[in-house]
């Protein structure tokens, strides 16, 4: 199977919008989405009538390597230009938005944070999954995806938090990207009340793989990899003391936090969060692979008409092997009794026992209560979330996975992972992604 070109999976109303808005621009109906600095500064000062971004030189020099990058790499199509100045504006606005409150509410940033729990594994090893397993536990506190998005309230929100607008903003832009290409639902079951990653925490400093997996930009990558990211972190945790505090939320009560990113950034992560619970889960990377890379493209050809596959396969190969050695180098460093491993064909096979391991390293009892929200979410997922769309094989992707075998075969070896693969497929294929496991729709 080979994929057909980006231009391919364009509904009507896409095509549309591709083809009126440069039309549009030219007419001076609409402004161009200008992807300039000072642009974007004007546009979120007049916007908020705020102009006080706080201590934001890490942000800036994350968006000074970010803003050519799109220019000159990532080849947006007219829908792509709107989506990355309209990501790009809203981080703006949210930092000036935050550090308003910050000024107002000093008792935001005087807010202790029990240390988390942080689920950290390669893209679609599992990790979304256990996260969302533990969310439900109510002795842990997990962000919802409209938290992520957007994760400083709107003034419109703190006028009436019961009433929060990012809940239905949130709606509306996934289902509009879920039409745009269903094969991002397919990859990523997710809703604005779901538990899900802190993404948006990092997009506020301009980083993080987010920014990486919808667009070609490769310059951006390579110094995100090579740059310290402390800032970053220690602005996400100033972000998860303004979640806490605007849901009145127990101050003892620990967040349970995943993202791949962390992986190559764990030495910011516990430079921010010393004490972390770190739970690792490990999968194939043959599936691992296989799975971003489809994952990585549905969301590529919503914003480029000129999306290569096998670049993304090589790039995310690249990627997975740099957080593999940053993880490597730091773990033995930690102290043992901060760190636990879990296998994704364990959680297939029988998750409640992996989660009674994962609660006796926590020290905290796996009782009924949390046994029953695991399951009833569980079986949730399995109704809301189909996934029959998400098929793809490795060829697709320029990916052997012989090749991908061989350069993590002491990782393998280290963590007895199973192959997932068919011993007579390993040069190729996947005929549909198995990253779901336990059942029906429940994700990755």
């Amino acid at each position: 199977m080979s994929l057909p070109p980006a231009t391919d999976f364009r509904p009507l109303g896409l095509r549309l919008l591709n083809a009126v808005f440069p039309r549009v621009w030219n007419a001076g109906l609409l402004p161009y989405p200008d992807l300039q600095e000072a642009t974007l500064d004007a546009m979120a000062t007049k916007s908020t009538g705020l102009s006080d971004f706080g201590d934001d030189s890490f942000a800036r020099s994350q968006l000074r390597m970010l803003l050519p990058a799109l220019e000159s790499e990532a080849q947006l199509n007219p829908m792509g230009r709107v989506i990355a100045h309209g990501t790009l504006l809203k981080s703006l606005k949210e930092r000036l938005w935050a550090q308003d409150l910050f000024k107002r509410h000093p008792e935001i940033l005087d807010r202790p944070l029990a240390p988390p729990i942080v689920v950290i594994g390669q893209m679609r090893s599992g990790t979304t999954r256990l996260q969302r397993l533990l969310g439900q536990d109510p002795r842990f506190a997990a962000l919802r995806l409209y938290e992520s998005m957007s994760p400083v309230p709107w003034p419109s929100s703190q006028r009436n938090p019961k009433r929060d607008p990012r809940v239905g903003y949130t709606q509306r832009a996934f289902a509009f990207l879920n039409y745009i290409n269903p094969g991002i639902a397919a990859t990523h079951p997710t809703g604005a009340l779901e538990i899900d990653e802190e993404l948006g925490l990092l997009d506020a400093s301009f980083t993080g793989a987010a920014i990486e997996a919808q667009r070609r930009v490769p310059s951006f990558a390579r110094y995100c990899e090579a740059t310290d990211q402390t800032p970053a972190y220690l602005h996400l945790r100033r972000l998860l003391q303004l979640a806490s505090w605007f849901r009145g939320q127990d101050p003892a009560t620990p967040f349970v936090l995943k993202m791949p990113q962390h992986m190559q950034d764990l030495p910011a992560l516990m430079a921010v969060f010393p004490d972390a619970k770190l739970v690792f889960i490990h999968r194939d990377p043959a599936a691992v692979l296989g799975s971003s890379a489809s994952m990585v493209w549905n969301q590529m050809v919503v914003q480029s008409d000129s999306v290569d596959p096998h670049w993304i396969g090589a790039e995310w190969l690249h990627k997975a092997h740099h957080r593999a050695a940053v993880t490597a180098a730091l773990r033995p460093k930690l102290a043992a009794a901060q760190q636990i491993d879990v296998r994704f064909a364990d959680m297939n096979a029988d998750w409640v026992a992996v989660m009674r391991r994962i609660y006796d390293f926590l020290g905290v009892p796996f009782d009924a209560t949390a046994h029953a929200a695991m399951a009833a979410y569980l079986a949730r997922a399995a109704r809301e979330h189909r996934h029959d769309e998400h098929r793809y094989t490795l060829e697709d992707f320029g990916l052997d996975a012989r090749v991908i075998n061989a350069g993590f075969a002491d990782y393998r070896a280290r963590f007895d992972i199973p192959f997932e693969v068919p011993a007579a497929m390993r040069g190729a294929a996947i005929a549909q992604d198995p990253g779901y496991g336990i059942g029906e729709g429940v994700p990755a």
